[in-house]
């Protein structure tokens, strides 16, 4: 059975108009100058986070969602069960690719977590503890060190050291 796309597309397209409005709660407080009271240029600082974070941190999810939607499309027929998708193992994994959108602004790196996440229930990874290394390592590694991983330089027998 195909994936269906017109469901997840249609759902990540209200979220990012949601995300578009002054909706979140740190720009009503803005509004309402609750933290005016701050000294110096604590207070704009603040401020500034507070305007920005939840937007920025909403919109790097919705793009780790974009990717794992469309990855889970391209790997459907690899994807033995996708009650997993819905497991408390796959939870965890989420989880930890949650944790650090906040400090990941590199758009080829959030489209790997989706990735990640998606083929994590393909039948590619045969037990829990090779997922959970596998995304402990893509959490920690910058998108250039994925880059040099990738290079064939490294494959290749001559090369090596």
């Amino acid at each position: 059975m195909a994936i269906d796309d017109a469901p997840s597309d249609i759902i990540i397209g209200q979220i990012e108009e949601e995300i578009a409005t002054d909706s979140y709660l740190p720009v009503q407080v803005l509004r309402m100058g609750t933290l005016t009271g701050l000294p110096g240029g604590v207070a704009e600082i603040l401020s500034s986070l507070l305007k920005t974070s939840p937007a920025r941190f909403q919109r790097r999810f919705v793009t780790v969602l974009k990717e794992f939607s469309a990855q889970m499309k391209r790997i459907e027929d690899k994807i033995p069960d996708r009650r997993y998708y819905l497991s408390e193992e796959f939870q965890s994994w989420l989880r930890l690719v949650i944790e650090k959108l906040h400090a990941t602004r590199d758009e080829a790196k959030l489209r790997a977590f989706g990735d990640a996440l998606a083929n994590s229930g393909s039948g590619e990874f045969p037990d829990e503890e090779e997922k959970e290394e596998f995304i402990h390592i893509l959490r920690d590694m910058s998108i250039r060190d994925l880059r040099i991983l990738k290079d064939k330089r490294l494959t290749d027998r001559k090369s090596v050291v």
